[in-house]
């Protein structure tokens, strides 16, 4: 019975490397002749599944909506419940990363921002590609404004600097833009200027 190791595939098929759902199928069609063990397939196929979901979490892809209406993160969740789907984000990001998951939560999936708060507090000081920190995401996105109408308490975690800091797209100051737009939120941009009129 002949054997076959994935890592022997991956170095005689480096274009493997670039697009691993081929692995798969270049275990079994290149090698036709030889026996592989239906475990050996199994484990593999879990191990692509793995590093596929991976690559889908840090380049924001995990999180977005496919034409079903439904992103992988939320199949996972239905399938594997919360402690496990975002155990598994866990592994792929950390601080260290400063992978901005918030900006992407709140672009793809709002209703889940609370849960992805507690679970990565530590994301809510990252800065996007664009230096926009979230708060700045929060002011400027329909789905962000929802998220402060619903959690205002969001609004006063602002720190003075942040209060200041201009907004590298638009060039406006938070209070400024909480109140534009059709849908700016008028209250919240007077309760700012009311609590710190220096910005004027």
């Amino acid at each position: 019975m002949l054997f076959i190791s994935g890592t022997d595939i991956l170095k005689k098929n480096p274009a493997l490397w670039v697009n691993p759902n081929d692995a798969e199928k270049a275990l079994v069609a290149n090698h036709s002749s030889a026996v592989i063990p239906s475990a050996a397939v199994a484990r593999r196929s879990k191990r692509l599944r793995i590093l596929n979901r991976g690559r889908s979490i840090r380049n924001g892809m995990y999180f977005c909506k496919d034409n079903g209406n439904q992103s992988e993160f939320e199949s996972d969740l239905a399938s594997h419940g919360e402690a496990k789907t975002l155990d598994h984000v866990q592994q792929e990001i950390n601080e260290r990363d400063e992978f901005p998951l918030l900006h992407q939560i709140i672009e793809h999936q709002p209703n889940y921002f609370n849960i992805f708060l507690s679970w990565f507090p530590w994301a809510y000081h990252t800065r996007d590609d664009q230096g926009r920190f979230v708060m700045q995401i929060l002011l400027s996105t329909t789905s962000g404004r929802d998220l402060l109408k619903k959690n205002p308490a969001l609004w006063t975690t602002l720190k003075w600097t942040q209060l200041e800091e201009k907004d590298p797209l638009t060039s406006l100051i938070p209070f400024v833009t909480i109140a534009s737009g059709n849908d700016g939120i008028l209250n919240l941009s007077y309760q700012f200027l009311h609590q710190h009129p220096p910005v004027l």
